[in-house]
């Protein structure tokens, strides 16, 4: 699974995404995005791309509550086509994740874990793929702007010491993910290609497992 993740907006942000500088997002650093926070979303729009202040934590159209999007922070490359509460957002309302950053726990023989940070050398920000949903509360007629994250088997990278990792997208990959009129078959395509994106990594803190947790030194590399 992907439960936590980091992004730090600077100015490279903005041209990675294709995004117009007027839009700059007020969106503070946070080194700890946990389930039922805000992060940043890109769609497509036009020529361009558009990046709005997102929920972590998918809630269906159909949801009564909001709470069920707790339990909705991923969905599985293999199976989103055919489960209910996703197949049509995957379908109809793709977007990407950006991130500086993830983080993945290590199961020690001991039943502990290990918290490991997962970014790239030579880039910035990573592309995750993503779905979301627009959710109209009737009791308060608030609108949210929610997000899943896209899970697929790990990497040469992760899979030593997590069965899961999120699904990283290509610059060209990103394109077609965005592109409304993508037909299934290169949708398919896509779920089914991890790309073998090659990550760092190494042990961090165990603060980042408190959500409330929220500075650079969580991402600091430790030693035993």
């Amino acid at each position: 699974m992907c439960g936590r993740f980091t992004l730090d907006l600077d100015q490279r942000f903005y041209p990675r995404f294709n995004l117009s500088q007027k839009e700059l997002l007020v969106f503070d650093c946070n080194y700890n995005i946990a389930p039922g926070n805000n992060s940043v979303i890109i769609t497509a729009s036009g020529t361009t791309n558009t990046a709005n202040i997102a929920r972590f934590g998918f809630i269906p159209v159909w949801a009564k509550d909001d709470k069920i999007a707790y339990k909705m922070i991923n969905a599985k490359a293999e199976t989103i086509l055919d489960k209910p509460s996703f197949k049509h957002a995957v379908q109809t309302s793709r977007c990407l994740v950006p991130v500086t950053g993830f983080y993945e726990w290590k199961l020690e023989d001991d039943g502990s874990k290990t918290p490991y940070y997962f970014y790239q050398d030579n880039e910035k920000y990573l592309a995750l793929a993503g779905i979301c949903s627009r959710w109209e509360n009737k009791a308060t007629d608030e609108t949210i702007t929610s997000f899943a994250i896209i899970t697929t088997a790990p990497n040469a990278s992760v899979k030593k010491l997590h069965e899961r990792m999120p699904l990283i997208l290509e610059n060209e990959t990103e394109k077609q993910w965005l592109d409304k009129n993508l037909d299934i078959k290169y949708l398919t395509k896509i779920l089914n290609n991890s790309v073998e994106t090659r990550l760092q990594k190494h042990q961090v803190s165990k603060k980042v497992n408190y959500a409330e947790h929220n500075s650079p030194d969580l991402i600091a590399k430790i030693t035993d």
